[in-house]
């Protein structure tokens, strides 16, 4: 009789055990739905950008020429801004293509390393002063490069 009553009470308690953890868990999974649901409403908006091709600037020198190769995405604060992007595409790629040649010009491609940030900043400032608004948020670099060809 004792060992009825025994497994009774461990039935019993592992009947109250696994109620108690399966409604501990259940809490859990409703919390990380939930911080799920608010992250995924706090998450930023896709940001709008404009594909700008390719640009390559020849650098002329008595034994080398210096090819600068870049791919560049132009970033926007919003549709309406892309719009005006869109629309003026071939002088938005003048405007690069004229930061790019200052910026060979005043010797910043000699370097081993180009400086992105400082070139992305040119072209971006050139393009805003052009304009005479605040167009382009930023000038990214999907590739960046240069290629020395001696001869």
């Amino acid at each position: 009789m004792k060992l009825y009553i025994m497994v009774g009470f461990l039935a019993l308690a592992s009947l109250a055990t696994g109620f108690g953890l399966g409604n501990y868990f259940k809490g859990v999974d409703e919390a990380r739905a939930h911080s799920a649901s608010l992250a995924q409403d706090e998450a930023l908006p896709d940001p709008v950008t404009l594909d700008m091709g390719r640009l390559n600037v020849p650098i002329y020198r008595k034994n080398t020429i210096t090819y600068v190769l870049a791919e560049i995405t132009l970033s926007l604060a919003d549709e309406e801004d892309k719009e005006l992007a869109e629309e003026n595409h071939d002088s938005l790629r003048a405007l690069m293509l004229e930061s790019m040649v200052d910026f060979a010009s005043d010797g910043r491609f000699d370097d081993e390393i180009i400086d992105q940030e400082l070139l992305s900043e040119k072209m971006r400032q050139n393009i805003n002063d052009s304009f005479g608004i605040e167009i382009a948020d930023s000038v990214l670099f999907s590739s960046l490069m240069k290629q020395d060809i001696s001869l």
